[in-house]
């Protein structure tokens, strides 16, 4: 039979055991650091509003594109029931001559009604127009045959420094002397018609029949301008 050597422990061995086991005990126990959080941004709430498109670059001073001059130009008045017949008139093949003749001695009260028409870009069916032309140097010394060079005709040709005919708003043109050798009688065609502010150009001419220019006024770049301040030297100014 085994003996077993079993250790003699002293009340004072037992009292300094029992002592670190309640110290060992009390100690508080390592907090684990909590993991860092990461923060996600909100999702964007959903909108239905489309986003606004780029704003348009801004013209420089002085100019101004043909969507934003035909947007801010003032309305055209409302044409009269005279004025809207003679207008039928001259878009009607049969009847445009005949009309055009009726505006050379249309009544003087119509006259300020048919000047917002002369910048009218409606095409007529005349396709042949007779001028007379009062102002006595028109061809003379030497000077180019233009028709933008009648008064109140407006802007015709375009001409380089050279004398050169870019563009003109006419088929062909010609020029005599009347029989009481006063001015120039000028006729110009177009084979598809002129519009119809050219025509009432070239009616209102011969209408006025006066030589009271506003010549401080360039009529091919202030072309409404031009017609009214002759409308006052003729009709104001009697």
């Amino acid at each position: 039979m085994k003996k077993y050597w079993i250790p003699r422990v002293s009340g004072l061995s037992l009292g300094l055991l029992a002592i670190l086991f309640c110290a060992c005990a009390s100690l508080p126990e390592e907090e684990e650091e909590p993991a860092e959080t990461i923060r996600q941004p909100p999702a964007p709430a959903f909108s239905t509003v489309p986003p606004a498109p780029p704003a348009a670059p801004r013209s420089p001073a002085g100019t101004r594109s043909p969507s934003a001059a035909s947007g801010s130009a003032a309305p055209r008045p409302q044409r009269s029931q005279e004025v809207r017949q003679l207008i039928r008139g001259l878009q009607d093949p049969a009847a445009a001559e005949r009309t055009f003749w009726k505006l050379v001695e249309v009544e003087e009260r119509l006259i300020p009604q048919l000047l917002q028409e002369v910048e009218c870009e409606e095409m007529s069916a005349l396709k042949s127009l007779k001028i007379l032309v009062l102002d006595q140097d028109y061809v003379a010394h030497g000077k180019p045959f233009l028709i933008s060079r009648i008064p109140g005709m407006g802007r015709m040709e375009e001409v380089d420094e050279e004398g050169g005919i870019h563009w003109k708003g006419y088929t062909k043109s010609a020029y005599g002397i009347p029989r009481n050798k006063i001015g120039y009688k000028v006729t110009i065609d177009r084979f598809d018609g002129f519009p119809i502010g050219v025509v009432m150009r070239a009616a209102l001419i011969n209408r006025f029949k006066s030589d009271r220019y506003p010549r401080a006024i360039d009529h091919t770049r202030e072309l409404s301008r031009w017609w009214k301040a002759y409308y006052r030297s003729v009709f104001e100014k009697r």
